[in-house]
């Protein structure tokens, strides 16, 4: 067996390390460097992404808020609110009950404890100043009633006056019928660990 030099002993520890620092560039140092610039780049979208789920979430609490102060309103309110009679009544006050056409009423379940009852509303040969204080009477009524699909159009017969159309919907607590249990969510039975 031949001796290896010590000037061939030299190439070999050379390329050894070459080849050793080849590796360790190309295995180490580049997925490292990958990684940090990977992580320069990202950071300012998830930044931007954790501000997006913040204000999310303070979007969530503020309409959690708003529903469950509505749903305290709902129950506080009289359990035989009639939108039709609210809204007869509310016309009689207003001084325009002869320019109230027509109430019909329709119900929409929308949940198994509430039902959206939907009064759609005609008024004939109404004065803007008395049909704005009408729909201002119901909006600020604190009967959790609200004015949609608002139409309005001259009268046919006098341009003064108006014809008006608009639905007013709000929320009623569903009756529960004879018979009919209230639901309630399953209880969780606690068992002890075994030891």
């Amino acid at each position: 067996m031949k001796k290896i030099s010590k000037r061939e002993k030299k190439l070999i520890g050379i390329a050894g390390a070459a080849i050793a620092g080849f590796l360790i560039y190309q295995y180490a140092i580049t997925p490292f460097l990958d990684y940090c610039e990977r992580i320069r780049t990202d950071i300012p979208q998830m930044q931007k992404d954790l501000l997006r789920v913040c204000v999310i979430q303070l979007q969530y609490a503020a309409l959690d808020k708003n529903i469950r102060e509505i749903r305290s309103r709902l129950e506080e309110r009289t359990a035989e609110f009639k939108p039709h009679d609210f809204l007869s009544t509310l016309a009689k006050k207003e001084a325009i009950l002869p320019n109230l056409d027509k109430i019909e009423l329709e119900q929409k379940e929308v949940s198994d404890a509430y039902e959206e009852q939907i009064a759609g509303v005609r008024l004939k040969h109404i004065s803007l100043d008395k049909l704005v204080s009408y729909l201002y009477g119901i909006e600020n009524s604190g009967q959790l009633i609200t004015v949609k699909d608002l139409s309005i159009k001259p009268d046919s017969d006098d341009s003064r006056f108006l014809e008006v159309k608009f639905n007013a919907s709000t929320f009623v607590k569903l009756k529960k019928k004879e018979g009919e249990v209230e639901k309630k969510p399953p209880v969780r039975k606690h068992h002890p660990r075994k030891a």
